[in-house]
């Protein structure tokens, strides 16, 4: 997720459909989802390493939800950002390793890319990176 504390979270609210009325209202906003991911782990009774959240100050290209992605049924939900359209309408698809592996590994190496950048940042149970 983006930094609440960055520059980039401040120029996605600008790329927003309904940008916020301020920059702390912004800031709560990530603070927020940081939070309500700590509950979740928690309520699961969900180690640290089992539920990762990172936090990085970019504006992604891409939105992507990975499952079983290391193995044969791993697949991949990918949305793009837009300018100022609600995300209902921003393109999106499904792949799936099996089907389509050349780009589903363009999008997976991707995602790892960020992850594993030195200015990727692990949020920690205080909920700061």
């Amino acid at each position: 997720m983006q930094d609440p504390e960055g520059q980039a979270v401040l120029d996605a609210n600008r790329r927003s459909s309904t940008p916020k009325a301020s920059p702390g209202s912004v800031r709560h906003q990530h603070r927020s989802g940081i939070a309500t991911f700590h509950a979740i782990r928690s309520a699961a009774d969900a180690t640290a390493d089992s539920l990762q959240l990172r936090a990085y100050d970019i504006m992604p290209p891409f939105t992507a939800y990975f499952f079983n992605h290391d193995d044969e049924t791993a697949h991949a939900y990918i949305w793009f950002w837009s300018w100022r359209q609600p995300s209902s309408w921003r393109p999106g698809f499904l792949l799936a390793r099996s089907s389509d592996p050349l780009w589903y590994e363009r999008f997976r190496s991707q995602f790892q890319a960020m992850w594993d950048d030195d200015d990727t940042q692990e949020i920690t149970d205080g909920g700061q990176p």
